[in-house]
């Protein structure tokens, strides 16, 4: 989870309680859909980072582990399909979906500073929560997890 500059829900601060049960409220959420889907392996659900926070995990990931690190942003040049036909070669792909209010300039300032491009989804503008999905279900087509 990435509390944004223009994220509505503030889960950092207040002595983390607010991160804690969202963080809580998401494993949970991972491990019954995990039995549903009948996983053998579970997504983790790491600790709420801020966009410093996040910036330094796209870095480590990008530059010392071989990761392909791609922000989605709606004026991007590149499609997202594109991008991840080039990173079939990375040893594991990062998609950052930022809040309704968009990644502010700063943000992908720092982003593109750690290594990641920006990629769209395609000409419409999807919701934050649609977004994640529809990109997901797009990576595990185009890299071969659903061939």
């Amino acid at each position: 989870p990435w509390q944004a500059e223009r994220s509505i829900p503030r889960w950092l601060g207040a002595g983390g309680a607010k991160a804690a049960a969202g963080r809580a409220r998401w494993v949970e959420i991972v491990r019954r859909e995990g039995k549903v889907a009948r996983r053998g392996r579970l997504p983790v659900v790491e600790d709420v980072v801020d966009s410093p926070g996040l910036t330094a995990r796209l870095d480590r990931a990008v530059n010392q582990d071989g990761a392909r690190g791609i922000v989605l942003l709606e004026t991007a040049a590149q499609a997202l399909a594109s991008e991840l036909a080039e990173a079939s070669g990375a040893s594991a792909v990062w998609l950052v979906v930022g809040p309704e209010g968009s990644i502010t300039p700063a943000e992908l300032t720092a982003f593109a500073g750690a290594g990641a491009r920006t990629a769209r989804l395609g000409p419409e503008v999807l919701r934050t929560a649609l977004a994640g999905v529809a990109a997901l279900v797009l990576a595990a087509h185009q890299l071969g997890r659903w061939s």
